[in-house]
């Protein structure tokens, strides 16, 4: 509920804040044309955002970038077409690693040491973004449809204790594929066609189209990038 209402919020406030400083402009403007860029910096699960925005109100920005690297990392590519005055389609890959995930286990009901595995994320996401600020300062929401594949697996030591219980171990080495959604927020400087920015996303992998039984995923993106 927290990253909904996080989420919500930031897209409102660039909403706001781009379409009274487009107002002027927007007649203007034409469509971007093609871009091409890439991005990489920090992947967090949702069981880590929470502890991500409170490192970032006690702690500060340095120290909560610290704490969502140590979730995961990513890097990726995107291409953006102009479709209009403020619109373009948006179309993204990326490469999420995350490490010593930790989970519990439970044999007739009785608890046992928790495994660690590491997992690879792989979302292409396909999707629009509206641009309602472009001059010097660019602003951007985008909102996307991902087809995402996930594949889970365990160091050695682990399955020497999962073979001690005498655990199946596909329950943690499994590959999957699913249907989902990303939304996300964009602030970008305009260097003579070089644009750096900063963009945070979340990425629900399954949202609508999930294997039976497999949990609904989704983690957060914090991006450093540059389109070109």
């Amino acid at each position: 509920m927290k990253l909904t209402q996080t989420i919500g919020r930031a897209c409102i406030a660039f909403v706001a804040v781009g379409a009274l400083a487009s107002l002027p402009s927007a007649a203007q403007d034409d469509p971007e044309g093609f871009k091409i860029g890439f991005f990489g910096g920090a992947s967090v699960p949702q069981a880590g955002v929470d502890n991500v925005f409170q490192k970032l109100k006690s702690d500060g920005v340095i120290q909560s970038y610290d704490a969502a690297k140590s979730s995961g990392l990513h890097f990726g590519a995107k291409v953006r077409l102009g479709i209009g005055d403020n619109f373009s389609l948006q179309g993204t890959a990326s490469i999420n690693q995350f490490a010593n995930q930790q989970q519990s286990l439970s044999i007739g009901g009785v608890r046992v040491p928790s495994v660690l595995t590491s997992s690879s994320h792989v979302p292409v996401t396909a999707g629009i973004t509206w641009l309602p600020l472009r001059s010097f300062v660019m602003l951007g929401v985008s909102a996307e449809v991902v087809f995402a594949y996930r594949s889970v697996g365990l160091a050695a030591d682990q399955r020497d204790l999962l073979d001690d219980f005498n655990i199946d171990m596909k329950n943690f080495e499994y590959s999957r594929s699913g249907l989902g959604a990303a939304v996300g927020v964009m602030a970008a400087i305009d260097l003579a066609g070089l644009q750096p920015y900063f963009e945070v996303k979340n990425i629900w992998s399954n949202q609508f189209i999930q294997q039976q039984g497999d949990p609904q995923t989704s983690f957060m993106q914090i991006s450093l990038g540059l389109m070109l």
